[in-house]
């Protein structure tokens, strides 16, 4: 017997099509989707008008469907739909016993998983409103991350001005670490997506249409683009301000950025001259919606690739730099701070180091002095195995920085005998390296 009256014309909520969903999986055990979704549509009686209705940011597909495809997303989130079989909805082994132990509620509005709420009822109730920004900078620094104001004041109005922003910075300084408490702080949903240096095409990134199966293989980045593109669907059709969502892309010159981001790149210049910018995933046409942010994390060494100018003509740019108050101050009252903050000079110019290092040495030192190593003797071990693997080259800066280290630690045979060593190497040969 039909659930909706065929003359009501609101479409039935997520929350009401997930009991009727479970109910024919489980009676069926499996199905594919249009098969689904003309099962749901004939149940709530939707005419061929409900059905044709399209979403607001993704014009070629329909309203229902969506929905129906959220709730399926929804109940593999909770174990009872198995993800691997993309062409063909089917539970998963454990459904059966997850429905009869009562664990888990038929209602969109309890999954909270990750602090996220993201759900149809959630995201209509009120309006999405920024923090001031003392209150993000203060947010941040509760976070544990010490980050000078000017520099979240650039990443914050860049974000604003581009939706595009690139960090730089030496390794350790805190760049993936801002993305992620910047995005905390405003409320906004994020994702870390680590890139590969083996990224070589668009499909690394956002998948491709299996042609074997005629199924899209999703990513990490598409589904976070997916969810984004439903989140504004919803809350616009709701007449709310939606959610900003934050795109992080890891170290994100380890493969040519020209290479596996030339689509989506292109996408984003469209949009921001305010068209309709579209991403294809296979068969379906993503369009790129207003509260999607992109963060790439860059570090600048020998082993990554450059940039190229059109990456950078459209992107905002911020390299945080360390400096050398800074490093004092994260030592705080330490004994070995003054040492710490030479070799910090004195490698500077070939092999900077950042945050990382110093709370990787803090660590070590502390658990050394617990099994009663004095401080020098743990710091001695720290220089040759978080500093010295750093030194490398063939520039003349690289033997003035281990001469430097040599005159400045006598007393730390470790450290003294492998400078010394890498040091004949590079008097010797022109070039040094830690091995």
């Amino acid at each position: 017997m039909p659930i909706q009256d065929a003359k009501e014309k609101t479409l039935p909520t997520q929350s009401q099509i997930m009991p009727i969903f479970m109910e024919i999986l489980l009676e069926r055990g499996s199905i594919t989707p249009p098969e689904m979704v003309e099962i749901l549509a004939d149940r709530f009686a939707l005419t061929e008008e409900q059905l044709a209705l399209k979403c607001n940011s993704r014009k070629d597909i329909p309203k229902f469907y969506n929905a129906v495809c959220w709730v399926r997303n929804k109940l593999a989130d909770k174990g009872l739909v198995d993800r691997s079989f993309k062409g063909i909805w089917k539970l998963t082994a454990d459904a059966g016993s997850i429905v009869k132990s009562g664990s888990y509620e038929f209602s969109p509005s309890s999954d909270k998983s990750n602090g996220d709420e993201s759900t149809e009822s959630a995201i209509a109730k009120e309006d999405y409103r920024e923090p001031h920004f003392e209150q993000i900078v203060s947010s941040i620094k509760e976070q544990g991350l010490l980050m000078k104001k000017e520099t979240i004041l650039r990443y914050h109005c860049s974000l604003k001005s581009r939706h595009f922003v690139i960090v730089s910075g030496v390794s350790g300084s805190g760049k993936t670490w801002l993305a992620q408490a910047y995005a905390q702080a405003i409320d906004a949903r994020s994702v870390v997506v680590a890139v590969s240096p083996s990224w070589t095409s668009n499909e690394d990134l956002v998948g491709y249409l299996n042609p074997l199966d005629n199924v899209y293989r999703d990513t990490d980045f598409s589904l976070f683009l997916r969810e984004c593109s439903e989140h504004y669907d919803y809350a616009i059709e709701s007449g709310v301000v939606p959610r900003p969502y934050h795109l992080i892309l890891d170290e994100m010159n380890l493969a040519r950025v020209e290479y596996y981001f030339a689509k989506f790149l292109s996408a984003m210049e469209i949009g921001s001259r305010n068209q309709s910018a579209t991403i294809e995933l296979g068969a379906e046409s993503i369009v790129l919606p207003p509260n999607l942010f992109v963060v790439g994390t860059v570090n600048v060494d020998e082993t990554v690739q450059a940039f190229s100018d059109k990456v950078f003509d459209r992107a905002q740019l911020i390299e945080i730099c360390t400096e050398l108050h800074e490093i004092a101050e994260r030592m705080e009252n330490e004994p070995y701070k003054e040492m710490v903050v030479a070799l910090w000079e004195c490698v500077k110019p070939v092999a900077p180091f950042s945050f990382r290092t110093i709370d990787d040495i803090r660590s070590y030192i502390r658990e050394a002095g617990e099994l009663g190593i004095s401080w020098e003797g743990a710091l001695d071990h720290q220089i040759v195995q978080k500093i010295l693997p750093k030194i490398n080259g063939s520039k003349v800066e690289v033997g003035a920085a281990l001469r430097n280290i040599i005159s400045l630690v006598p007393g730390f045979p470790l450290t003294k005998t492998k400078s010394v060593k890498m040091l004949e190497s590079f008097e010797n040969y022109g070039f040094c390296s830690y091995f």
